[in-house]
């Protein structure tokens, strides 16, 4: 469905003219349209093969014409890959980035641009790519083909190359090359500068075009501290802009070791015990520090030494440590964690502190350390672009600390010095300007415009009609202040809330305030009373809770009030009606569309319980997410007539044949038993074994149908992936086969620790086997190879466990009686707990035994394995 809205807003904004042809005429008109045409589809790609041909033709026209649109396809695509047009679709791996059809197309038409263009019809898309593209490939790629030109032109784009070298190193190169081959005399002034240019390739093939152009010359030596051109210095310069920080011509360059017990929370974790960079100046009982990361601290004087350091001993350094062993992850904040997603050409101190000697006149240190940088880069413009993407990462990622801290101050400062010029073109500009202009018009935020505790928000709801109340919750949706605990993992909407930052505690599972999504989610609403909250998919405001894949990888997630509202929104329709995952997308307008399809919803299905609408999105969906979700949370709420919808539109979703098998399973249906003797032929492994299970339950009993299959995958299961569902579908049929099937799980030897799930329904058989097991876990010593942090009686404690807490902890959640065995207990009272489950499990086992009813929860909850079987029912 999604797919399917993309392409229908992809072509109303052409048709409204939106989008147009990069470059006029026909062959610009050609290019748009073949481009179009390859979004849609990738197998479609633009007929760039046949130009290259043609480039060769004898006709003027015909060379022409072909170079036009080669030159209108480079044009275009790059126009796409930053208009919107062309898709950007996130990498299926953690931390994969996002990838652009546009850019990959332009990528293959450089690299075959390259290899095959020739002539003077292909002049316009070289002088395309020497002017504007900025990928690499593109470069290269013209570069490759000037020599292959002979056009009255080029004397003028190689002047133009030269007056300023081109930055890339293959062009500059190149176009340094050709004018001496060519013997453009009228260039000799450019090549005899650019004998003295920093880059090596470059100067060299200067000194050898002045010889080609001129004759024999003496050439006097290079002198690197003179080989800063006017574009390189500009470059520097930016590169000092970068920080927040002016540095003063008398500061110290220094190693500070800081006492971090001596440091505020929460800059004690966040700041290491020594520090390199700059005295920035004393302001009172403070030491101003900025880092050669680019860091801004300010310690208390009592807490840090400074050790004076020579600048030529810091560029000596890093020069070694570029030799080392772990060369640039060496240079970088974290070491090889960050190191591993920053660029190898240049670190952010070997910027930082080549800029700063250069500002401070120190030519012959800033050379030793930058040129050996450039000599490794393909481009020189990557020194600008790296250091602001670098040190962007790291003023982004503090703003957002600031803001989910609730120091709207600091956020603000953050993202004014994010929107300066020297960061356009940083991935997380357009979000710090944003959120800086947010920040100037919520200055209440957290002050009169706050969240009430539960008490007054009881008596604020009494006065109120429940619209009303899900109007005045979906407003203060901007506040949920959210932290993400763990990684790889995620912000938890639900997170209890806090009045102050001081209150907001790791550990804490009540809040002194409400959180407005669980009381969004509490007022449960229905169909009727959804137009009250979805004009609030209008409200992009952020809210101070951000997530991340790995704190040491740079992309972070801010997440916005509409998001929520969009979850809200589908959990009540049992299906993604409000876009939740493509509300970015949007501009208002196409948000204020969203908002009007979503009430005419609304209207067209007022009176519709929740059964209703899940069957009814069973029954309707053509996507495939909406499907699944609406199948598993229907099974879970148990909606009679799942399993005959999910059956009837198995056909409709092949891909997700064996979610489908495992949904049918679960629901326990008699006429899943036709559909089942189908799955039970599948190559599926997944589907063979929920058909059999459903077989053991509504099969031919005689035929002892499904047995064979659920056996052989039983036996074989070595995760124990299959082991929950199977044992419970075995012991359903209360016979002897099957019973000694399911007893054969204790000869496997992974069952792990998480046994309550595992064995659960096997207890409640009574059998004296899988007793004597669960005592013989329980008495389990084997220790971990690690410590547990966890707290004790409100304090902070680190215990050394052994396999039998483990198992006793998971044990313990079958008791009726609520006792839970605590694994963070010292080491005695451990074992006094696994002794009293023991003994628990005996008195058990003994009344099953002698037939009477047990003190063991008849179903400690749903089966979970894998990613598979997960339940978000309200």
């Amino acid at each position: 469905m999604k797919t399917l809205v993309a392409i229908v807003v992809l072509a109303a904004r052409v048709f409204a003219g939106d989008w147009k042809p990069e470059v006029p005429g026909p062959e610009g008109e050609r290019a748009f349209r073949e481009l179009t045409e390859f979004y849609a589809d990738e197998k479609k790609i633009p007929h760039f093969a046949e130009a290259f041909v043609a480039l060769g033709a004898a006709e003027q026209e015909t060379r022409s014409a072909a170079g036009r649109f080669l030159m209108a396809l480079f044009a275009q695509s790059f126009a796409d890959e930053r208009n919107g047009r062309a898709r950007w679709a996130a990498m299926p791996y953690w931390g994969g980035g996002s990838r652009s059809d546009a850019r990959e197309f332009r990528k293959y038409l450089a690299e075959e641009f390259g290899k095959n263009a020739k002539g003077d019809g292909a002049f316009p898309a070289v002088r395309w790519l020497a002017e504007t593209e900025r990928m690499l490939e593109g470069n290269v790629a013209a570069a490759a083909v000037l020599p292959r030109i002979e056009s009255p032109e080029m004397e003028k784009l190689l002047g133009d190359l030269l007056v300023q070298p081109h930055p890339n190193e293959s062009l500059a190169k190149a176009a340094v090359t050709e004018a001496g081959r060519r013997k453009l005399r009228a260039l000799l002034p450019r090549i005899n500068e650019l004998c003295f240019h920093y880059r090596t390739s470059v100067r060299e093939a200067a000194r050898k075009a002045l010889v080609e152009v001129s004759g024999p010359h003496e050439i006097k030596p290079f002198n690197p501290a003179d080989g800063f051109s006017p574009w390189l210095s500009a470059r520097l310069s930016e590169i000092a802009q970068l920080v927040p920080e002016k540095i003063p011509s008398d500061a110290m360059w220094a190693q500070f070791d800081v006492d971090v017990s001596k440091l505020p929370v929460p800059d004690s974790w966040r700041t290491p015990d020594k520090v390199r960079g700059w005295a920035l100046g004393e302001e009172g009982k403070n030491l101003r520090v900025i880092s050669w990361f680019g860091e801004v601290h300010v310690f208390p004087k009592t807490a840090v030494k400074r050790r004076p350091l020579k600048l030529a001993d810091e560029v000596q350094r890093m020069n070694d440590a570029r030799k080392s062993e772990d060369g640039h992850h060496a240079l970088s904040s974290s070491g090889g964690l960050t190191g591993q997603f920053e660029s190898g050409t240049i670190s952010v101190p070997e910027a930082l502190l080549g800029a700063w000697l250069f500002e401070r006149g120190e030519m012959e240190k800033a050379a030793a350390l930058l040129f050996p940088r450039i000599e490794a880069m393909q481009d020189d413009r990557w020194l600008a672009w790296i250091s602001r993407d670098l040190l962007g990462h790291l003023y982004h990622q503090q703003m957002l600390q600031d803001f989910s801290g609730r120091d709207y101050g600091r956020a603000l400062a953050r993202a004014e010095h994010l929107s300066k010029a020297v960061f356009d073109e940083y991935e997380y500009q357009s979000r710090a300007k944003e959120l800086a202009a947010q920040l100037k018009k919520r200055g209440e935020d957290f002050k009169t415009f706050k969240l009430p505790s539960a008490d007054e928000w009881k008596k604020l709801a009494a006065g109120m009609s429940r619209e009303e109340q899900a109007r005045w919750l979906a407003e203060r949706l901007r506040l949920l202040n959210c932290l993400q605990l763990g990684q790889p993992s995620d912000v938890n909407y639900h997170d209890p809330q806090f009045s102050t930052v001081d209150k907001r505690d790791d550990e804490a599972k009540t809040g002194d305030v409400i959180n407005p999504f669980n009381e969004l989610l509490a007022l449960k609403l229905t169909v009727a009373e959804l137009p009250s909250i979805v004009p609030a998919l209008a409200d992009t405001n952020f809210m101070p809770t951000f997530s991340y894949w790995r704190n040491f990888h740079p992309s972070r997630t801010l997440h916005r009030v509409n998001w929520v509202v969009a979850r809200v929104i589908n959990r009540t329709a049992k299906r993604d009606l409000a876009l939740e995952d493509s509300l970015d997308e949007l501009d208002d307008a196409g948000r204020q569309k969203l908002i009007a399809s979503s009430l005419e919803w609304c209207k067209a299905n007022l009176g519709k319980s929740g059964a209703d609408l899940l069957l009814d999105t069973l029954r309707t969906t053509k996507d495939r997410r909406d499907f699944r979700y609406a199948g598993r949370e229907a099974v879970a709420r148990k909606v009679p007539g799942t399993a005959a919808a999910l059956i009837a539109r198995s056909g409709d979703f092949p891909e997700l044949e064996d979610d489908i098998a495992l949904l049918v399973e679960r629901a326990d249906a008699p006429e899943s038993e036709e559909i089942a003797r189908r799955w039970v032929k599948s190559e599926d492994e997944s589907v063979r074994f929920y058909g059999a299970l459903i077989l053991l339950r509504h099969g031919d009993r005689a035929k002892n149908e499904g047995f064979e299959e659920v056996k052989t995958q039983f036996l074989r299961d070595s995760g124990h992936y299959y082991d929950s569902h199977a044992l419970r579908a075995l012991l359903t049929r209360k016979d002897e086969a099957s019973l000694a099937l399911a007893l054969k799980i204790f000869e496997k030897d992974n069952l792990g620790y998480s046994i309550g799930d595992e064995l659960h329904p096997l207890a409640l058989t009574g059998h004296e086997d899988v007793l004597k097991y669960l005592l013989r876990n329980l008495d389990d010593e084997t220790a971990d190879t690690h410590t547990t942090d966890g707290k004790w009686k409100g304090k902070d404690v680190e215990r050394k466990l052994v396999r039998g807490d483990h198992v006793a902890k998971w044990l313990s959640v079958w008791r009726k009686d609520g006792w839970r065995f605590d694994e963070m207990a010292p080491l005695a009272e451990r074992k006094a707990g696994r002794q009293k489950m023991k003994a628990w499990l005996k008195e058990q086992f003994a009344l099953m035994r002698q037939g009477k009813p047990s003190a063991i929860v008849p179903d400690p909850g749903p089966v979970h394995h894998g990613d598979q079987w997960f339940i978000d029912a309200p």
